[in-house]
């Protein structure tokens, strides 16, 4: 897999991303354009959520912090070295030469400043990279940042004994102290300096942020392998295999809230159509909302896991609704023959142990 760059202000305008603002949230709405709005990512609980992304303007320009990673700081000490403000430098003839001298610079600022003069093509043994600075410098000086949907970090609000606690990821913390240095940078006066030293702090910003995500996709359980390879496949269920002696020998059974999870648009449908019950979920679940697509299925999710919840009224119900939407369909039922080497070895020593027994 070969990951490139995206051209932010590209994505932006193409997608038509909404700006992050502020921090703040109210004590029952969210902030309007915070880290949270339902303006810019949509309403608690919806998909739409999961997938809108938004931005941040840094109000400076910083190096994006996968090129500032593996391009920059690995074609020479003296470039990581002025980046990273370790050390100060005088261009002369296109090249970076370390002095103590007033005049010398160092910082990622500068080195944006004098990008452009930098001769680059003394990195012979650094072809490849020279040559995607070369074609990409809107990829790489970057004055956005994006931000992940808030569905896939949202907050939580968690119920205490005394008090109500709010939780939410360590990466939204990295996206306020962003938010906090990109407001302050845009408030300051003319100082350089001081302007300097909060653009190397959005800088170290972006890469906290940036490595925060990295370490999400990698491992077994990371995005790429977890996520992305993983086979699933719709309408499908895994249970666990129970007798039942009310079965004929051939026969195999489904419980209720799993035909209606294996046949869930026909379920749904059929729900939809029937006004008089419909009114009795919306009793049950408590909701002023009317009851719709999303919520019905939010709500047959919900009951294979805890299919107990129904008063018998409603099980009665959604038992018919399953009976009625499976006849004349097809399941497919399939159980995988995945056994260990031991359990193989297992079974063949007892069968030996039967015969030896002649049992």
């Amino acid at each position: 897999m070969k990951l490139n760059l995206a051209n932010l202000n590209s994505v932006i305008e193409t997608d038509k991303l909404k700006q992050v603002k502020t921090t703040r949230m109210f004590s029952r709405n969210v902030q309007a354009d915070g880290l949270f709005s339902e303006e810019i990512f949509g309403k608690f609980g919806s998909p739409e959520r999961r997938k809108k992304f938004a931005y941040i303007t840094l109000n400076t320009k910083i190096i994006h912090p996968e090129a500032l990673e593996h391009i920059f700081l690995s074609l020479s000490s003296d470039i990581s070295k002025f980046i990273l403000n370790k050390q100060k430098y005088v261009l002369k003839d296109g090249r970076l030469y370390p002095s103590d001298e007033e005049h010398a610079i160092s910082g990622v600022t500068e080195f944006i400043k004098i990008f452009k003069k930098l001769d680059l093509a003394v990195f012979k043994k650094k072809k490849e990279e020279v040559k995607f600075i070369n074609n990409n410098p809107n990829k790489i000086f970057i004055d956005k940042w994006l931000v992940l949907p808030a569905g896939i970090r949202d907050i939580q609000f968690i119920k205490g004994t005394n008090k109500s606690q709010i939780q939410y990821t360590e990466l939204n913390e990295l996206y306020e102290t962003l938010i906090r240095n990109t407001n302050s940078i845009a408030n300051l006066s003319d100082d350089l300096e001081i302007q300097q030293s909060m653009t190397n702090s959005i800088q170290r910003a972006t890469l906290d942020i940036n490595r925060w995500i990295k370490e999400r996709m990698k491992g077994k359980t990371g995005l790429i392998r977890g996520g992305l390879m993983k086979k699933i496949v719709d309408y499908s269920g895994r249970l666990v295999i129970t007798t039942d002696n009310t079965l004929d020998v051939g026969e195999v059974g489904l419980p209720w809230q799993v035909v209606l999870r294996l046949f869930e648009p026909f379920a749904i449908h059929k729900i939809l159509k029937d006004p008089n019950y419909l009114s009795l979920i919306q009793e049950f679940l408590g909701s002023d909302v009317k009851i719709d697509t999303y919520s019905l299925k939010l709500f047959i999710k919900n009951l294979n896991s805890k299919p107990d919840i129904l008063p018998p009224l409603l099980k009665d119900y959604f038992i018919d609704v399953a009976k009625e939407i499976v006849d004349g369909k097809v399941v497919i039922y399939k159980r995988d023959q995945f056994r260990s080497l031991s359990t193989v070895m297992l079974i063949e020593k007892f069968g030996e142990f039967r015969e030896h027994l002649n049992y």
